[in-house]
């Protein structure tokens, strides 16, 4: 019996880190690349920032809920247009394992915001944004998306301030 448990975390363990090279991939593909602006803000950042300021509450909890934030954006008028991150990771990545918060869907455009949640605790966030405009937002950590919003205009992420709208 301990051995079908190991092997179904294992499964599962597996499963999680193809997800994650998935977005990896992405991100590592175009980083660097002209036309493309990349952000990686590590755990490091957030307990740094949060020791600077101790008496920041909300500042206290981001630091405490979030493990990653990556950001990939294509540059406004750059060589970009035939490149899509939604079709790109359409096929890498299973959407159906995330809860979909949101989706359009236009004649030239695709946005997904996703979670992925675990025991009731959002682990992942993903926004992914393909067609004529293109970004990947991923977020990890155990997450409260009203916390998120509230902090996302403090580290660049304007586009989810709406987010902490959520409980009111």
């Amino acid at each position: 019996m301990k051995t079908l448990i190991y092997f179904i975390g294992l499964c599962l363990s597996v499963s999680s880190f193809a997800q994650n090279s998935s977005v990896d991939k992405v991100f590592n593909k175009y980083s660097g690349a002209e036309g493309f602006t990349t952000v990686n803000i590590s755990t490091d950042l957030f307990n740094l920032l949060a020791k600077l300021d101790p008496e920041d509450e909300d500042l206290q909890k981001f630091a405490h809920q979030i493990s990653s934030v990556k950001v990939l954006a294509s540059e406004e008028n750059s060589g970009a247009k035939n490149i899509n991150f939604f079709d790109e990771l359409e096929g890498q990545i299973n959407f159906a394992e995330f809860n979909e918060l949101l989706t359009v869907k236009e004649k030239d455009q695709d946005v997904k915001m996703l979670v992925k949640e675990n025991n009731g605790i959002i682990t992942e966030f993903l926004l992914v944004v393909g067609g004529s405009d293109n970004a990947l937002v991923h977020i990890t950590g155990n997450i409260d998306l009203k916390t998120l919003g509230e902090m996302s205009e403090d580290v660049g992420i304007d586009q989810l301030a709406h987010l902490k709208r959520l409980e009111d």
